[in-house]
């Protein structure tokens, strides 16, 4: 029932949005055309301009989802400049500048450009859980890179610096959650970023599992294959968890498994990845895609960690994806119990260096003993 009510919900928002679209382009187009011309043309570009933007994989189709954004912004404008500016001339000169869509240009710029730094600026996210649990040290240090979708916002030099931050960290273990490459990743980007990664000095190694991207199944040509990337992984001591167990000093588990989108492998349930576990240990499981939360906090999982949503990326399709109900966590700590799921924005953007929600990040999760 709630889907369908979101789908007429969500029918009635696109009808909302054309008519929009539709007396924004009228407004400039009769600035050059009048008359029944007029009326033929704004409809042609209003139905050219919505085929592009739902191509959600064309940079072009964000660009103009910007270009909406302006118009909306335009308007808030221009109905406070009414009541609070009082000058005519000013108005007028204003509202011209917007029928001729200036300023709406202008504001799109200003949002691409807001939106490029956003997505290339990596910050440090830091997370504190507590446990009932007994760790040898008291105390657990994670480090989380996630959808980095190398090279989409940096080359190797700028990873370099990650790594350094990360090393410089002192961490027990990284854990590498997902797309960490994709279809547009080059043979010989793969290799050197797995080298780099391979860097990062931790206490008790390196943890990768795969995305819905890494092993390239979204295109039927591939750059690399599953095997190529599994090699170099292994080559520069990154472990592959591949719905797989891994006891760590003795001390707790880390739990990694097959993303839900590699059909063409049989992805075991958390169930049975982890019975037979010492459930008095600390137990991390990986999972790209943030689901099944409750039936992991229902199997003794303490600590989960993932990526995926990118926090919505471009807004406002991550509150579309949170309100369909595509994944269970959109961005950082959801609790059930004394289990924790924690979920990054991403290191990196998917397709296009360009971010309007979330942040770019790195994470640091601090277990500690209570």
């Amino acid at each position: 029932m709630m889907k369908v009510l979101l789908g007429i919900v969500g029918f009635m928002l696109l009808i909302a949005l054309i008519l929009y679209i539709k007396r924004w382009v009228s407004k400039v187009v009769n600035h050059y055309y009048h008359g029944d011309k007029s009326k033929v043309i704004s409809w042609v570009i209003v139905i050219i301009y919505l085929a592009l933007t739902f191509n959600f994989h064309s940079s072009l189709a964000i660009v103009l989802l910007f270009g909406i954004l302006s118009f909306f912004i335009t308007d808030v404008f221009m109905f406070i400049f009414n009541y609070l500016i009082k000058s005519e001339k000013f108005n007028k000169s204003f509202k011209k500048l917007s029928e001729t869509a200036v300023i709406p240009v202008v504001i799109t710029i200003i949002i691409l450009m807001g939106a490029y730094v956003n997505a290339v600026t990596v910050l440090r996210t830091e997370y504190d859980v507590n446990t009932d649990k007994i760790l040898k040290n008291g105390k657990l240090k994670i480090a989380q890179i996630s959808d980095l979708h190398f090279p989409t916002t940096m080359n190797d030099n700028k990873l370099k610096k990650i790594v350094k931050k990360i090393s410089d960290e002192k961490v027990d273990i990284l854990v590498l959650t997902g797309d960490i490459f994709d279809e547009r990743t080059a043979y010989d980007e793969m290799k050197k970023a797995c080298k780099t990664l391979g860097n990062i000095k931790t206490k008790s190694g390196i943890y990768f599992i795969f995305g819905n991207h890494d092993d390239n199944h979204y295109t039927k040509r591939k750059n690399y294959g599953e095997n190529d990337l599994l090699n170099e992984l292994n080559k520069n001591d990154i472990k592959v968890l591949a719905d797989e167990t891994v006891l760590i000093n003795n001390d707790f588990y880390i739990v990694g498994r097959y993303d839900k989108s590699m059909v063409s492998h049989d992805r075991k349930l958390i169930s049975r990845l982890t019975k037979g576990l010492d459930k008095e240990k600390y137990i991390i499981l990986l999972d790209h895609q943030p689901l099944e939360l409750k039936d992991a906090a229902k199997n003794g999982v303490d600590l989960e960690i993932g990526g995926h949503t990118h926090a919505g990326q471009i807004w406002p399709l991550g509150v579309a994806a949170q309100l369909a109900g595509t994944n269970e966590n959109k961005y950082g700590i959801k609790r059930i119990g004394d289990y924790t799921s924690v979920v990054s924005s991403g290191t990196g953007t998917w397709r296009y260096p360009l971010r309007t929600e979330g942040k770019t990040e790195y994470v640091i999760i601090n277990v500690h003993e209570k």
